[in-house]
């Protein structure tokens, strides 16, 4: 707030104005110094808000459309619990509706052809498989059940005698086709999400890419009657992380997949016998699971973006319009910037600006975790990030390069200064995992550069993370130039030394007792040396494992938020 703007003109033109000036300067003047005086109230209690509305979210995703176009199913699924609902919605929006009342686990829905049944996946104490009800959500029967993992994502076929669905055994996801009088199922490949072509003579699925991982996902087609799948290369690592569906246009001749980049995605319509991407609609966010309409003229779509969770959007194929069919909370949006790193590298980052900023806000740097050579972040919802951005605090997510972590994110510190105007002694570091080593050895190299540190369950100690994280032992080898017992000291130099002796910042630590990727111990030894050096700290101890629960987030992120707030007020 800029309470400058509230003051007059210096020049009157006549006594009359100049007395009517002098009234209303004085009047801003007391105005001033009662938000002054309710800011400085504020700023003293640094009390955090709940964490409660940012707890149990939930997406809108895997849309169907009924044989008439005149309906979506759609999925409501929970992001920190086992739980899903379907809801039935009008294609054009509206009120939605519980297709099943009372049930903790349905999902995924298909409508069969002629508009009598509906397929979906149900939990139930034996485990998750597919049933069957009637158009109501009535008449449930029972059609697969595997005895091995969950049944999901069931598709009919054009005539309606087959169902085909994914059926996850141990970590094999099996694509199977089952008639549906009962008759078991048969395994016809290995894949996420199939779906019959409208002759009935092929199934597209969604597979991992053998060459990039079980991360990247590619379209695979297969005839039912044998052979080899055949990979659509057009749509080959199009996306990282939970795959998404595909759909075939009425006609036949079209696929339609996604793309996501750095800052949004794209609906893809491939021609399925060339491989070539016919059109892509671009989107502002990351779109899954697109189903095409019947009459070919419209495809419905999850769209996620960093300011919203899953919505049920559908774009009209041929002007580009989209519309929500279903809506969520609305939250701070991010935008990709991009800050020159120390060597003059370009970083990108997203940065989330609130609307309304809080003075007890300030900068806060969001260091991501994962593997130590892992140079990537998301954009797609984050609710931890967006309860700080929703209560006043400016959040730069720094997209830092492997080996140049630590100059990458103090670069973005100087960024939040120099070009978003935030004090440069009100900017804090918060970090997840090796998020959290990383925030603290950047404050132990940059001394007095930042206000306050929290470090959610983060190592401390790179020896003892190398044999109790058997995946991060290649990059960090990288890092140091060897293994622990080749590099004895200059692991001794990367680990809690060098953060004790450095750090100035205050310290918050949250850790899980029950964390077995990177145990406790690494905390308790660092709170304990912090302590020992006159450093300040606050240690607190939950009952999660690596990734609090929702229950210890409803402490954790308070907490920090309280932290934050008393020292980025004043940067004191």
């Amino acid at each position: 707030m800029h309470m400058q703007s509230q003051f007059v003109p210096t020049i009157a033109i006549s006594s009359a104005r100049t007395s009517r000036k002098i009234a209303f300067k004085f009047s801003s003047l007391l105005m001033l110094a009662f938000a002054s005086l309710t800011i400085a109230q504020t700023c003293s209690n640094p009390s955090a808000p709940s964490y409660g509305p940012y707890k149990d979210t939930f997406h809108h995703g895997v849309p169907a459309w009924s044989p008439g176009d005149r309906e979506i199913i759609y999925s409501e699924i929970y992001t920190r619990r086992t739980a899903a609902h379907l809801l039935r919605v009008a294609s054009n929006g509206g009120k939605s509706t519980s297709l099943f009342p009372g049930e903790s686990f349905t999902a995924a829905a298909a409508w069969s052809p002629d508009a009598k049944h509906i397929a979906f996946s149900r939990e139930m104490p034996d485990g998750t498989h597919i049933w069957i009800s009637d158009a109501r959500g009535k008449e449930l029967h029972e059609l697969a059940h595997s005895a091995n993992g969950p049944d999901l994502t069931p598709a009919w076929s054009p005539n309606g005698n087959r169902i085909a669905y994914t059926s996850v055994r141990g970590t094999t996801p099996e694509i199977m086709v089952a008639p549906t009088d009962g008759t078991p199922g048969t395994s016809i490949g290995t894949g996420f999400r199939p779906r019959f072509s409208p002759d009935g003579s092929s199934i597209s699925y969604t597979a991992a890419v053998p060459e990039f991982g079980s991360q990247k996902w590619a379209v695979y087609i297969k005839q039912i009657g044998g052979g080899k799948p055949r990979m659509l290369t057009s749509s080959k690592g199009l996306i990282t992380g939970w795959p998404s569906g595909a759909d075939w246009s009425p006609d036949g001749r079209q696929i339609v997949f996604v793309r996501h980049v750095q800052d949004g995605g794209e609906l893809l319509l491939i021609d399925v016998n060339t491989d070539r991407v016919d059109r892509t609609i671009a989107l502002e966010g990351l779109p899954l699971d697109p189903a095409w309409s019947h009459d070919g003229r419209k495809i419905a779509f999850m769209l996620q973006t960093s300011r919203h969770q899953g919505e049920i959007q559908v774009v009209q194929i041929d002007t580009d319009k989209v519309t929500s069919v279903t809506r969520q909370k609305q939250h701070v949006s991010a935008r990709l910037v991009s800050y020159p790193a120390l060597d003059g590298q370009s970083i990108s980052a997203y940065l989330y600006e609130p609307a309304r900023k809080n003075h007890c806000g300030g900068g806060l740097l969001w260091i991501h975790g994962g593997e130590p050579a892992m140079n990537s972040i998301g954009f797609g919802f984050v609710a931890e990030i967006q309860y700080f951005a929703d209560n006043g605090f400016t959040v730069m997510v720094p997209d830092f390069r492997p080996g140049h972590e630590s100059s990458d994110i103090h670069a973005a510190a100087v960024y939040l200064h120099s070009s978003r105007g935030i004090d440069a002694k009100r900017i804090g570091l918060v970090g997840l995992s090796f998020g959290g080593y990383l925030s603290l050895l950047t404050a132990s190299k940059y001394p007095g550069a930042f206000a306050a540190v929290v470090d959610f369950f983060g190592p401390t100690d790179l020896a003892a993370l190398y044999h109790d994280a058997k995946p991060f032992q290649a990059a960090i080898a990288h890092r140091v130039g060897g293994s622990p017992e080749e590099k004895p000291e200059d692991y001794n130099y990367w680990s809690r030394r060098t953060i004790v002796d450095g750090i100035s910042s205050p310290v918050l630590i949250l850790h899980g007792t029950s964390d077995e990727v990177i145990p406790i111990r690494h905390s308790i030894a660092l709170s304990d040396a912090l302590q020992q050096a006159g450093k300040p700290v606050r240690f607190v101890k939950l009952t999660s494992g690596h990734g609090f629960s929702a229950e210890d987030d409803m402490k954790a992120f308070p907490e920090a938020a309280a932290f934050l707030r008393k020292y980025l007020r004043s940067g004191t």
